[in-house]
């Protein structure tokens, strides 16, 4: 998997990673998304994975960071992001 920054994994662990790509290939969709606490300097951080096939997107893994002290506004951000995204989408975590 290649990620939008090389340099950083944003302390997303490999095996985590593994386990949404093997999700994608179970469920066959184009597209997870992975939840975590957000810890500060993850505050308003946009991070997607994706694998790729033939130099298109395979499988794009998209990752959000729940705010568990604000718990309903950061789960309605999520569902705005979600009817964006709209493409096969299934919730794991």
């Amino acid at each position: 998997m290649k990620s939008n920054n090389p340099h950083q994994n944003y302390g997303i662990s490999q095996a985590d990673m593994y386990q949404m790509y093997a999700y994608s290939k179970k469920y066959k969709t184009s597209e997870v998304w992975k939840l975590y606490p957000v810890i500060e300097e993850m505050k308003d951080v946009s991070v997607n994975f994706a694998s790729y096939s033939d130099q298109s997107v395979e499988i794009n893994v998209k990752l959000f960071f729940v705010n568990v002290t604000r718990i309903e506004k950061s789960l309605g951000k999520l569902k705005q992001e979600l009817l964006i995204n709209v493409n096969d989408v299934y919730l794991i975590g």
